[in-house]
């Protein structure tokens, strides 16, 4: 028995054809307007899925970028104020160096003593200097400054805060606490400071106070010392924050690139294809047209 394909099979078939044709032209014609070869998953579901990793961990990298550039600044903050300090321990020794040289008359150093607790109050603002809303030299104490308002040092023990910065886990300090460059293992500067701030004014005993004041001297070598320290490793951290950032964005570039490669669209092949789109969508264009114009004759075969 022959088989006679029916009118309605005929016009199904040209009508599915023709929506497939338009789809097909329609996606090339969106991906060389957006440039990407993937615009929704359904176009490379295993393609889409390797590039979401690939932004997954662009989104990653972004945050350790971040914590970089956080723990650059307080680095940078806590150098610059380093610096400051160096210079108050200067004006300090020359400070007490006058008052043990000048003639042994009250009056003469009472001005020296009252520049000298200038500089105290100074040297505990520095102390508490914030970078935001953290104490720079706070470390891992975080309920507390470094000094309280009358030069105290915090009872709450601390050590240095870490922070990773790269994925594979690596961690950098982001600073050094006030205890590494203004506590000798004998007391704290503030204390050697006032102490001989009270000798300047004078306790009775030139003798003493002379003594106490050259001593101090002395001890403030030593803290200029462990100023210097902390400046090396302040120093040494900011150069290891410069690779890490230069090594993140390395690494950011390579994932853009395979996530380019992977649904960024070739333009030149997608204009053949959507020459060959157009074309084929004409041809069932065309062949539904003539299906719609058979006469009778036709029909009856």
């Amino acid at each position: 028995m022959p088989f006679r394909v029916t009118d309605s099979a005929t016009n199904a078939r040209l009508t599915s054809q023709i929506a497939t044709s338009r789809q097909r032209f329609a996606k090339v014609q969106e991906q060389l307007a957006s440039g990407k070869r993937i615009n929704r998953p359904s176009d490379d579901p295993v393609g889409a899925g390797d590039v979401l990793r690939l932004r997954t961990k662009q989104t990653e990298l972004a945050q350790f970028s971040r914590n970089v550039d956080v723990t650059r600044e307080t680095l940078q903050v806590g150098d610059n104020v380093l610096d400051s300090y160096q210079q108050l321990l200067d004006d300090a020794r020359a400070l007490m160096t006058r008052a043990a040289t000048d003639p042994v008359v009250l009056e003469a150093r009472v001005p020296i003593a009252i520049e000298l607790e200038g500089i105290i109050s100074r040297v505990q603002q520095l102390a508490n200097t914030k970078s935001g809303d953290a104490y720079v030299f706070g470390g891992t104490r975080l309920d507390a400054p470094p000094y309280d308002a009358n030069g105290v040092p915090a009872a709450t023990p601390t050590t240095e805060t870490t922070i990773q910065v790269e994925p594979e886990g690596t961690l950098i300090a982001t600073g050094v606490t006030a205890e590494s460059f203004l506590d000798d293992g004998t007391g704290t500067l503030i204390d050697a400071l006032k102490t001989a701030a009270t000798a300047i004014r004078g306790t009775g005993t030139w003798a003493t106070d002379h003594a106490t004041i050259l001593g101090t001297v002395d001890r403030l070598k030593g803290f200029s010392e462990l100023s210097n320290q902390a400046r090396t490793k302040l120093g040494e951290r900011l150069n290891h924050a410069d690779e890490i950032s230069a090594r993140l964005s390395q690494y950011n570039l390579s994932i853009e690139e395979s996530a380019q490669r992977i649904e960024t669209v070739d333009v030149a092949e997608a204009a053949i294809a959507l020459k060959e789109s157009d074309t084929a969508l004409n041809a069932i264009l065309q062949a539904a047209s003539q299906f719609g114009r058979r006469s009778l004759l036709d029909f009856i075969g």
